[in-house]
């Protein structure tokens, strides 16, 4: 199989390298929700209905997936989850109540949809035909890897932090990363001089 020309591909590697770093702060981000309810003095037994407000956006953006299609570009879909993601963080950093957290979990489960119906096709759009399983295996196997790391990284983190304090500085760093990665697209194009090819229109 002709793997070189996967891995000769920026973009696709740009964005497996945006994939493995976005990761780890994502880790931090959902593993601390329990805990930041209780900091704003909530019950910790409410991150279930707190899941369950943000899965309840996935539908609608899931079934409105075709029609956003039309509209926006998947890898655009990529960078606008990421960031979603990167501002609720700096929204849980400011809340003071459960209610508040709520409000600002409505970003993540858009941001979900987003992922949901655009990550994988963006692959798709990276990788020739023969090489779309392997460049979907590899950006999921390196992320879980990542996010391994950020696991142990978790476990470094003392009970006694402010967590609203850990997610401003995990939306801050989200928001470095989207920032970078979206600078990678006319970085590529004008400094590499490589043209995007979008294998899925190729087929």
């Amino acid at each position: 199989m002709p793997f070189g020309k996967l891995f000769r591909n920026p973009y696709y590697i740009a964005y497996l390298i945006f994939s493995v770093i976005n990761s780890i702060p994502l880790v931090f981000f959902n593993t601390f929700q329990p805990y930041l309810i209780k900091e704003v003095g909530g019950n910790m037994a409410l991150i279930g209905y707190l899941q369950a407000y943000r899965a309840s956006f996935e539908i609608p953006m899931l079934l409105l997936s075709r029609k956003m299609d039309t509209k926006l570009p998947y890898r655009v879909m990529v960078v606008l989850s990421a960031a979603l993601y990167g501002a609720q963080s700096l929204m849980y950093g400011l809340v003071d109540s459960f209610a508040l957290i709520i409000v600002a979990t409505t970003l993540s489960g858009i941001a979900s949809g987003f992922t949901q119906a655009g990550a994988a096709r963006f692959v798709l759009e990276l990788a020739p035909r023969e090489l779309q399983a392997t460049a979907q295996t590899l950006v999921s196997a390196c992320s879980s890897v990542s996010g391994i790391l950020g696991g142990l990284l978790v476990g470094l983190i003392p009970e006694s932090a402010s967590f609203a304090g850990i997610y401003v500085v995990t939306g801050l760093i989200i928001m470095g990363i989207v920032g970078t990665y979206a600078l990678s697209f006319p970085f590529i194009r004008k400094v590499l001089k490589k043209e995007f090819v979008d294998y899925g229109q190729l087929y």
